[in-house]
């Protein structure tokens, strides 16, 4: 969520807004993995919506990993959204969640302190290379940034 403006057939967008049936707006049958990015919230109707379409999307594909894209909680707070987060594997048992406080980067912050900058997919590969490195998705991102990247003329000397 809040990620607007990347351009890849890999990132979709979920506006809060219409949390409630963006699901239904895809195909999920060729879908095997998911990554959801979600804000580490504590305000219970947001949380309650996100662990809902997590629940939902996780009954159409075969894997699916909950990824922090940012705190919007006190930081003495994360522990207990992450156990809210946690609980989802009781009911959707294909589900991973990225632990926020996982030590990231040759620092070793906790990813959750980590920026994730809007609008520019490389930052989204970086950011998520950092979380979950060796995902598919990764590659597929870096894949992506890759292809948009200009090409550069060559010239020929005559």
């Amino acid at each position: 969520m809040g990620l607007m403006g990347l351009k890849s057939k890999a990132v979709f967008e979920v506006r809060t807004a219409t949390i409630s049936t963006w699901k239904q707006k895809f195909g999920w049958e060729k879908v095997e993995k998911a990554v959801v990015l979600v804000e580490w919230t504590k305000d219970d109707k947001q949380l309650k919506a996100l662990v809902n379409l997590v629940e939902e999307i996780a009954k159409e594909v075969g894997e699916l990993v909950v990824v922090p894209e940012r705190m919007e909680c006190g930081y003495d707070e994360v522990g207990g959204v992450t156990e809210t987060w946690q609980k989802v594997r009781k009911t959707a048992p294909n589900v991973e969640v990225v632990d926020p406080m996982t030590p990231v980067g040759p620092k070793k912050m906790p990813l959750i302190l980590c920026d994730l900058k809007p609008g520019s997919l490389e930052k989204m590969m970086e950011y998520l290379a950092c979380a979950i490195p060796g995902h598919s998705l990764v590659d597929r991102l870096r894949a992506d940034v890759e292809d948009s990247e200009p090409k550069i003329k060559k010239h020929r000397a005559n």
